[in-house]
């Protein structure tokens, strides 16, 4: 856990730096899409791995939960936002990718993960680079939805089941139930 927060971190403020750099009217449409593109994501991969039922009820609970968190604190704290407005922290379009991509990294390893990740920080860095939001708002969002992830989501274990019952003549065959 410590491992992932510490990586999550220093991609962020990498993105970030390099967002905070010159704007860009395009990247900020990463964060518009990248926050529903993510979610859909965990989805259509959990979906594809054929673990339905556990998968999705699982992402349904940490994206519920982080989504939950970041706008009771949104609407509770009222923060400014780089630009004047109101209700910066955390942000929503990250904390919305972040749940995707801690949903993928807990449930199906690095290999999903990673990849998700940085499309999540990307997300943060878009809507810092739009000045929607500071780095604290985006860190906040990457952190509840870590916590969320860690709380909700446990890891998929593909198995693989050989069939078992009784022979013509007599006997038995067993059952052998294998994790990959």
């Amino acid at each position: 856990m410590k491992k992932i927060f510490i990586t999550v971190f220093i991609f962020t403020f990498y993105f970030t730096t390099i967002a905070t750099a010159k704007q860009n009217k395009a990247f900020t449409k990463v964060g518009d899409w990248g926050q529903v593109i993510l979610p859909i994501a965990a989805a259509g991969i959990s979906y594809l791995k054929e673990d339905n039922f556990n998968g999705t009820k699982q992402l349904a609970k940490t994206y519920a939960s982080t989504m939950l968190v970041t706008y009771g604190l949104k609407y509770t704290i009222h923060a400014e936002r780089p630009n004047g407005k109101k209700d910066s922290f955390p942000s929503g379009h990250a904390s919305s990718a972040f749940g995707g991509a801690s949903f993928l990294a807990f449930r199906y390893g690095y290999k999903y993960g990673i990849p998700a990740y940085l499309g999540a920080i990307a997300v943060g860095a878009s809507r810092i680079n739009a000045n929607q939001h500071s780095l604290a708002d985006v860190v906040a969002s990457a952190t509840i939805s870590l916590i969320c992830g860690n709380i909700f989501t446990t890891r998929f274990e593909e198995t693989v089941t050989l069939g078992a019952g009784p022979v013509k003549g007599g006997g038995q065959v067993l059952t052998m139930k294998v994790a990959l």
